[in-house]
């Protein structure tokens, strides 16, 4: 676990430095300079891209991860390898602009009504969706490479910087709303060209688009629309409440949806760090056939990830009231938004890379019907509760459907490798977090919000952190702690 806990240090620095970001532009900025209705538009453009970049991509990320041990050690097949995959991103894009000029007249017109502001840009998720597409091809050559850092800072950071740059020059009036969104349909032109230029600065970037004798041609299509379809469901659990929400409420909905979806998925950055890492290392392991090695990644990535989504979830539930307060009273609709959301992210956490265990084995295609079931179960959940309980229905399907879907992976790779990544340390772990969120009931509030949050949040620390470690939970945080106050000690 060496090589994963080392990067998925630097990551999760990287990723927090976004999660910065994010939470001064979609947290602080946003709510006070756009108007709920604007927010909903820049949200639905991004889920439309979200659902078509993965839906036309045909798997490439994963065939990049999955295959490219097969032919690292061979320049001329790495070449034709790579041209095989632009080959099919650019099919794919090509696909998706004729489909959606083929409906976008009929999604406008589902969006009509109090969602008469997406009639007016729909055309931006075009440009959006085409250069999110280039970006994920970059991306996946980056995490097939091991070069998750500079990955993780292209997506997290540069992307999340050049938002920062529009909202704050949108708020000193320097361009119009109009100018911003048009801006920020192309905004993923600037990362793209990062990684771009990254790739090839390594050279990891050879190219060569003669690869029709290039073996594994319709086994590696094959899988990547397999892989496809199946992260396609996921996608639209993520990315369709948005999308139903505008359609069977308005814009304004979206828009405090938004917001709140984000406080609670804030707890998933340390997971996106090391799934970026754990999932070629996966993929190697499983070509080598080291089943140990596999269950010793599932087990502690279960545990870890589920012990820093745990604190970060109960740091977010004690300082719920706190937040709300502070956002403008229009989003006082969203509180149990976070709630779900966030307990959504921390199961997806507490079970670990299962996702990543089955796409890299022969069992890839068992994926798919996992990932079907959980795009009709998200459609029907959500069909059942916006109309009942609006976008709190919503937050509420996805963390039934989260829970569901990664219970039956989690069966199924038992069944079939004999791992599961449990134990009593799993239990302790979820007591400690019900032990602090009891804590808190008692507290008495304070009058100021600000120092409020710096009084819970010290006494949630302070009880988690010391428990964690005295029950020795992680090894590997345990191991982290003790290096690093030897190294302070060191310094003295």
């Amino acid at each position: 676990m060496g090589e994963i806990q080392r990067q998925s240090i630097y990551n999760s620095l990287v990723a927090y430095l976004g999660i910065l970001l994010g939470f001064l532009n979609m947290g602080i900025l946003f709510p006070f300079v756009l108007t709920t209705e604007q927010i909903g538009l820049y949200a639905v453009i991004a889920a439309i891209g979200q659902v078509g970049s993965n839906m036309f991509r045909f798997g490439v990320p994963n065939i990049a991860m999955r295959y490219l041990p097969y032919y690292r050690d061979n320049e001329d097949k790495l070449a034709q390898f790579i041209g095989f995959q632009i080959f099919l991103v650019a099919l794919g894009g090509a696909f998706f602009v004729l489909l959606y000029s083929i409906f976008k007249p009929m999604l406008a017109s589902w969006f009509r009504g109090d969602s008469l502001l997406f009639d007016s840009y729909s055309q931006l998720a075009v440009p959006f969706t085409l250069f999110m597409l280039a970006f994920e091809l970059f991306f996946g050559f980056c995490r097939a490479n091991i070069l998750t850092v500079a990955a993780g800072f292209a997506r997290d950071v540069l992307f999340r910087m050049v938002i920062f740059a529009l909202i704050i020059a949108l708020h000193f009036q320097v361009i119009s709303f109009h100018q911003f969104i048009w801006i920020y349909s192309f905004v993923y032109a600037i990362p793209t060209l990062f990684l771009l230029l990254y790739l090839v600065s390594k050279h990891k970037l050879p190219i060569n688009f003669r690869f029709s004798s290039l073996e594994n041609l319709k086994t590696m299509f094959i899988y990547g629309c397999f892989v496809s379809m199946g992260s396609l469901s996921t996608v639209l659990l993520n990315e369709l409440d948005k999308i139903m929400i505008t359609g069977m409420v308005d814009l304004d909905a979206t828009g405090v949806y938004a917001v709140s979806a984000f406080f609670g998925a804030v707890i998933v950055a340390p997971a996106r760090s090391l799934f970026m890492i754990a999932s070629p290392i996966i993929a190697q392991f499983m070509k080598d056939g080291e089943m140990e090695k596999i269950a010793r990644v599932y087990s502690k990535s279960a545990i870890n990830l589920l012990a820093v989504g745990l604190l970060i979830y109960v740091g977010l539930c004690v300082n719920l009231d706190n937040i709300f307060t502070i956002l403008p009273e229009k989003f006082a609709s969203g509180y149990y938004v976070v709630v779900f959301i966030g307990l959504s992210k921390l199961i997806e956490m507490g079970t670990g890379a299962n996702g990543d265990i089955i796409l890299n084995s022969k069992y890839f295609r068992y994926d798919l019907l996992f990932n079907f079931c959980l795009a009709l179960l998200a459609i029907g959940t959500n069909l059942l509760l916006i109309p009942m309980y609006g976008i709190t229905g919503a937050a509420v399907a996805t963390a039934i459907s989260i829970f569901l879907f990664n219970t039956f992976r989690g069966i199924f790779i038992y069944w079939k490798f004999r791992m599961q990544p449990y134990s009593m340390k799993t239990v302790y772990c979820i007591l400690i977090g019900l032990l602090v969120l009891a804590i808190n009931h008692f507290l008495p509030r304070w009058d100021n919000v600000y120092l409020d949050i710096i009084m819970r949040s010290t006494i949630a620390v302070g009880v988690y952190v010391p428990l964690l470690l005295a029950f020795n939970i992680s090894p590997d945080i345990n191991g982290m702690v003790t290096k690093l106050l030897a190294q302070a000690k060191g310094r003295k």
